[in-house]
């Protein structure tokens, strides 16, 4: 949605891999967030480029909730 420069978004059951560079990850490149960890982005560049890739054969489930910051920050955090 136009405007949206926040996500929060929760991985669940598997590992997946992601890069924010707006490229393909892969089962070897890109950075890895596993079961459990909490990613949270910023900027609408951010969520515009990030790209996940399933790490293993067991599919991976991202609740993801989205909103607006305007704190002018701009990346990822990661927790857990």
């Amino acid at each position: 949605t136009a405007g949206t420069s926040y996500a929060c978004i929760s991985i669940a059951d598997a590992a997946v891999r992601l890069r924010l560079d707006g490229t393909d990850p892969s089962g070897t490149v890109g950075f890895l967030a596993t079961n459990g960890q909490e990613l949270i982005l910023y900027g609408e560049d951010t969520l515009n480029d990030i790209i996940f890739f399933a790490d293993t054969s067991t599919d991976a489930v991202l609740d993801i909730a989205y909103g607006r910051d305007n704190s002018g920050r701009h990346g990822i955090s990661i927790n857990g």
